[in-house]
């Protein structure tokens, strides 16, 4: 029985289309991932501002260090001070100005991409490590927009001793 085409050229062929299947598959992977989060309200007692939510992003979008990331939502807070994530949601005070919000939301940042959750989604040992490097991003850009140095992160460190298991569950 003869083949209608050769072997060779079949297996090339379907050599080919398999690896266009996996690129296809790595993009469209890619592409979700890097999906904007649905756009959920922010929780109860807190408003949004579009056009402050924008300004801030672009103070972030101008450092190299932000392009491309995501963002939380800012829902903004009376009293809320430093700022602190519900969720997607950054919980932050409307009375910070724009360039306080960003380095603030640089720190958040981290943790959202960290996937911390309350804080102790992956154990405390993980929880430490990104209060430091958040620490450290949040610095960094308060010296580049010229803002006073941020506060010390003990408090932040402490309260992730006292609530986080000691074990890590990644």
């Amino acid at each position: 029985m003869a083949w209608p085409v050769s072997w060779p050229r079949c297996v090339r062929v379907h050599a080919k289309v398999a690896s266009l299947c996996w690129i296809l598959a790595l993009l469209t992977l890619f592409a979700c991932a890097h999906a904007p989060p649905p756009h959920l309200p922010c929780p109860a007692g807190s408003v949004e501002d579009p056009r402050r939510q924008a300004a801030i992003g672009s103070v972030l979008a101008e450092q190299p260090a932000f392009a491309g990331s995501r963002l939380p939502r800012l829902c903004f807070v009376s009293g809320q001070g430093r700022g602190v994530l519900v969720g997607e949601a950054a919980l932050v005070d409307p009375q910070a100005s724009d360039a306080e919000l960003a380095a603030q939301l640089a720190h958040l940042t981290v943790h959202l991409a960290d996937r911390l959750g309350d804080g102790c989604a992956q154990g405390l040992p993980a929880a430490v490590e990104s209060e430091q490097r958040a620490h450290v991003v949040e610095s960094r850009l308060r010296v580049a927009l010229s803002l006073p140095p941020a506060p010390p992160s003990a408090a932040a460190l402490a309260d992730y001793r006292s609530r986080c298991p000691s074990k890590t569950t990644r």
